[in-house]
């Protein structure tokens, strides 16, 4: 009886630690949105001169034409643009143009950003690499697409320049941002009836890949990609896991990133190395992009190792025994300070803390149900050791 009120008392004491790294966690978007509102205000663009006298030009709607900030690349902070409703992107020459809009009421997820451009480039560039040769159907599935523009961008590129084989492309986040997706969706033309289509839902990382398989057919994707999904991101371990559960021996996947904190970076490829064949990363300006940011890079990684057959979440388990193992995220460095807990309660706590901070609906419903099973099974395991 005493030894189930004390494992009472961690579980309380654990769910009290993870309010307060919710919190927290509420704090940073908080600051996130306000950094973004001053942004506005004190950030260049909508027609400031250039060093080199060039300037951001807008169309009649008042889109700010990407290509006229691409001719004199005068800054590349994150914040530049994000005073303008829409943006203009074109390819191809110009043959094809693509208006993205924004919604800076939505945080990061509702802007956009140079590392999407990069990586929209740099798939249109590499395309012999990852679309079928065969003219079967290449099957590519994008991660936290915030206003979609990377998919939509593609797919239109795609369209435009005409060819064999078809292409499917699913654009994913989570369910606050399907609404900004779906009007840039049907504002450059709707999820297509040709060779390439276009779908967007959402997908709660680590929740949702079992289902999001099942609808490509119980198959691996093709392709998976995602635009700056490692710039402020709470846990690298959901995304690995969620990286896994998607992919393939034969999958091709593109990150691409904006690299603001190293140690951040080097701690995320490091768990994708135990994960993926092969890792391969580029930065600009090699990436064959018109955008030269030099702070964007992308990450190729070819082939999950197992098949799919264990997770991330098993691979790391095998590491826990290290007494040197490194926590992997600034959330369960978090975690584990508050009060001296072992990893397998800070990980808890960083996992409960993402939950808090999902919109109501089904989704967080499940998550709470998977956390309380992984609640049980800490307190099984510690109250053995």
């Amino acid at each position: 009886m005493a030894e189930e009120e004390e494992d009472m008392g961690m579980a309380d004491k654990m769910m009290d630690r993870g309010r307060r790294v919710r919190m927290l966690r509420e704090m940073e978007l908080a600051a996130e949105r306000e950094a973004a509102e001053e942004g506005i205000d004190s950030e260049e663009g909508g027609g400031d001169e250039g060093e080199n006298g060039g300037k951001d030009e807008v169309n009649e709607e008042g889109s700010l034409l990407y290509s006229s900030y691409l001719a004199h690349q005068r800054y590349y902070d994150d914040l530049k643009h994000v005073d303008y409703k829409a943006i203009e992107y074109d390819f191809l020459g110009g043959e094809v143009k693509v208006t993205i809009r924004q919604d800076k009421s939505l945080g990061k997820g509702g802007l956009c950003w140079d590392a999407a451009f990069c990586l929209t480039e740099h798939l249109l560039r590499e395309r012999g690499e990852w679309m079928k040769e065969d003219g079967g159907t290449t099957k590519i599935v994008e991660l936290g697409a915030g206003t979609g523009m990377v998919g939509i961008c593609l797919a239109k590129a795609l369209e435009g320049e005409g060819g064999e084989g078809k292409v499917e492309i699913v654009t994913t986040d989570l369910p606050e941002l399907m609404g900004l997706i779906g009007t840039n969706v049907k504002k450059n033309g709707g999820r297509g009836k040709g060779r390439v289509s276009l779908e967007h839902r959402a997908l709660s990382w680590s929740l949702d890949e079992e289902a999001e398989i099942e609808r490509n057919g119980g198959e691996p994707f093709d392709v998976v990609i995602g635009a700056d999904i490692v710039a402020s991101l709470y846990d690298p371990e959901l995304l690995v896991d969620t990286l896994v559960k998607l992919s393939g021996p034969k999958t091709k996947l593109y990150i691409s990133f904006k690299e603001r904190a190293t140690s951040f970076h080097e701690r995320f490829e490091e768990k994708l190395k135990k994960c993926f064949i092969s890792i391969t990363k580029t930065i600009n300006p090699e990436i064959g992009s018109r955008n030269f940011n030099p702070g964007v890079g992308i990450l190729r990684l070819d082939g999950e190792q197992s098949g799919g057959e264990r997770s991330s979440d098993e691979r790391s388990g095998e590491e826990q025994s290290g007494k040197e193992q490194s926590l992997p995220s600034p959330a369960m460095d978090l975690a584990a300070l508050l009060g001296g807990l072992d990893p397998r309660v800070g990980e808890l706590l960083a996992s409960l803390a993402l939950i808090g901070a999902m919109p109501d609906g089904q989704g967080k419903d499940k998550a709470w149900k998977e956390a309380e099973k992984k609640l049980e099974k800490v307190r099984g395991e510690m109250s053995r050791s």
